[in-house]
């Protein structure tokens, strides 16, 4: 996990903000240029899979949201490893949820890291949250970054170089095929 997601990420959770959480990908674009892109596309490829994600589009900071679900653990007395280790263990699926103040829903697992034991991420089909396909996000921060518009002409050969320069995936066919990256890159102008 780089360095650059944790910083911001009070122990004991872990929380993938690049793959979860628009407001600090935002904040993780603006750190690069045009000529970053090959830096920016390793640290998101290291970081995200090419499968679907659940991803929080809402006003809340990362640390904002781990503090509300600590209060919320703590308030139960379940924040401490042991016993939220054996909270999460009592279900089937191993993770629990917990709602916060916006409305939104985290799922919490048991994290693999001694010190980060408290995996959060955004539940699927909760408020604020939103599912997409991780190959079509990481496309559309690249675009992002290097400063490609889908109103830009030419959008469909700088949705291609860049997949297939940074991403090592094969070229799209048509608007069609993009419109994933489009509602991405456009929810990321919001």
């Amino acid at each position: 996990m780089s360095a650059l997601i944790l910083s911001e990420i009070p122990e004991p959770f872990m929380f993938n903000v690049l793959k979860h959480h628009k407001g600090a990908v935002k904040k993780f674009a603006a750190r690069f240029n045009r000529q970053d892109l090959p830096e920016a596309a390793a640290i998101l490829n290291r970081n995200m899979s090419n499968l679907m994600t659940d991803f929080y589009i809402g006003d809340l900071m990362p640390g904002r949201i781990c503090k509300e679900i600590r209060e919320n653990l703590i308030s139960r007395d379940l924040y401490d490893r042991p016993g939220f280790l054996k909270w999460v263990r009592q279900v089937n699926k191993k993770f629990r949820l917990a709602g916060i103040s916006d409305g939104s829903t985290w799922i919490l697992l048991h994290g693999r890291d001694e010190g980060r034991y408290l995996h959060i991420h955004p539940a699927r089909e909760s408020l604020h949250a939103v599912r997409i396909r991780s190959l079509a996000y990481k496309t559309a921060v690249l675009l992002w970054i290097a400063g490609f518009s889908p109103d830009d002409p030419g959008f469909e050969l700088h949705v291609n170089d860049l997949r297939g320069r940074y991403l090592g995936e094969p070229p799209l066919r048509g608007l069609q095929d993009m419109k994933n990256i489009v509602r991405i890159y456009d929810m990321l102008r919001e």
